[in-house]
């Protein structure tokens, strides 16, 4: 079935996403789950066979999946807008390859879109399948101007802000898109800015502990757009759903293919 989340930008016919959304359905051997959110397809859940004329190469079946339902998931060109990040085979064989999304070769931060591949086995289907994908990104990365604040100045103004002693950059400071929505869980509609993430390493002020704290200093403005301390004991408070845990599974989030009982 299709769930469209709790944020109600859905596929309509007039950006062609619906008929893409009719096109997987029709190509898949198992009814489609699929959860939106924002119009993007947050979590899909599908069999859909892999063409016999691919090469046997997991990046590469995965790029022609999400090519051939660009509408569904908002990308106009894959093998442009998208990066390998990783690739992960599961105890089960199953591979899931992950990419990161980017303009230019400037990264966003923390947009990640999986698919999970399932290989021939001795008994069952004898071809490769794609069972499902799982995404966090925006539609587009937008076209801003180049930089205004050096990378030097946006360290400055990242060690006056971060609430220690002691403080050093650590690593390089790299140049990235920004988008609160991915990493705070509210709207992805959220404003993406240029930004330069800085890494500090110090001593908090609270408890005099040694830690590293990760800044995204605006491009443009210098604004401090995020500074999180990295951490175990300062970790972000969370907001998620377990899918399923003791042999039990929540009605609320999806089971995938994927998913063990202790994840």
């Amino acid at each position: 079935g299709v769930d469209f989340g709790n944020r109600f930008a859905l596929p309509t016919a007039v950006d062609g996403s619906v008929a893409d959304l009719r096109q997987l359905e029709q190509d898949s051997l198992r009814p489609v789950r699929i959860r939106f959110e924002d119009g993007i397809p947050r979590f899909v859940s599908a069999r859909v066979p892999v063409p016999a004329t691919l090469p046997d190469d997991p990046v590469a079946q995965a790029l022609d999946f999400l090519a051939r339902y660009p509408r569904l998931y908002r990308l106009e060109d894959p093998n442009t807008q998208l990066f390998l990040k990783r690739i992960k085979t599961d105890s089960l064989g199953e591979e899931h390859v992950f990419f990161g999304q980017h303009r230019d070769g400037v990264p966003l931060h923390a947009a990640t879109i999986a698919v999970h591949l399932r290989r021939p086995m001795c008994t069952g289907p004898q071809q490769t399948l794609v069972t499902g994908t799982g995404g966090n990104y925006v539609v587009s990365l937008p076209e801003l101007p180049a930089p205004g604040l050096r990378a030097a100045n946006a360290e400055a103004i990242a060690a006056a802000d971060a609430p220690g002693t002691g403080i050093q950059p650590i690593a390089m400071t790299k140049l990235m898109y920004f988008n609160t929505g991915l990493s705070s869980g509210r709207s992805l509609a959220s404003e993406t800015h240029l930004a330069w993430r800085v890494m500090l390493r110090g001593f908090r002020a609270s408890d005099g502990m040694g830690t590293v704290w990760m800044y995204f200093i605006d491009a443009h403005d210098g604004t401090v757009l995020r500074g999180r301390d990295q951490s175990r004991e300062d970790a972000p408070d969370k907001d998620f759903e377990i899918g399923s845990v003791l042999h039990q599974t929540s009605d609320t989030c999806f089971n995938f293919p994927w998913e063990r009982v202790d994840d």
